[in-house]
């Protein structure tokens, strides 16, 4: 059992009322009062790492470690933001999480989340060995840019730094009924290692129970 940082929960009940207004705010809360999940955990041995091109060729990718390199983006003109706000961006960077962008021209067309420690949030308590394992999160891709091969290109490139890091096996989790994401994953190398229900009660306490896939 985890228990929820309620500023997450904050920083995304601001965000929301920023940007989709009162009603909208009051309907998320309703409807994930109880959120019952079946996921699949993938994994991906680092030992062996094959870059991936994707369809675009005019992009470019940023690697966001510290808040410094987030406000020198702002300033120069990047749209970053995707479905977080500036502070829930900054408090991640500041807590251990890396930044994976992609952006076409200034525009953000990817972004992906790399929990390196125990001190970076996680989606889902998974449990995690943190000496030698990274776990990918929050991967999502503007709809503009969708089928352009840039979410398997984004976690070769996650692979490569993790390798220069140390780790040597990368983590990430995806709903059974996401197929689009199950194939992405899978087109990077990930393989299904186990099975998990994700249950959330009242937006503050979670757990994930594993099961072996035989």
């Amino acid at each position: 059992m985890t228990v929820i940082d309620p500023r997450r929960l904050l920083n995304a009940a601001i965000w929301t009322m920023q940007k989709e207004g009162l009603v909208s705010l009051i309907k998320q809360v309703f409807s994930n009062l109880i959120t019952n999940l079946d996921v699949y955990i993938f994994k991906k041995d680092l030992d062996l790492v094959n870059e991936y091109k994707p369809k675009i060729k005019d992009f470019t990718l940023e690697i966001i470690s510290f808040d410094d390199q987030l406000f020198d983006l702002i300033e120069d003109g990047f749209k970053i933001v995707l479905d977080l706000n500036i502070d829930e961006l900054v408090h991640r960077i500041i807590r251990g999480e890396v930044l994976f962008c992609v952006f076409v021209g200034k525009n953000i067309a990817h972004r992906s989340w790399v929990a390196m420690n125990e001190s970076g949030e996680t989606d889902m308590p998974l449990k995690m060995n943190w000496e030698k394992e990274a776990y990918i999160q929050q991967c999502v891709t503007n709809p503009k840019y969708r089928g352009m091969g840039l979410y398997p290109y984004t976690l070769s490139k996650i692979f490569e730094f993790l390798r220069e890091k140390g780790k040597s096996v990368a983590k990430i989790i995806v709903t059974k009924n996401n197929i689009p994401s199950i194939r992405g994953v899978m087109k990077a190398g990930f393989k299904v290692c186990s099975q998990a229900r994700y249950i959330r009660l009242f937006f503050l306490v979670e757990f994930l129970r594993e099961k072996d896939i035989v």
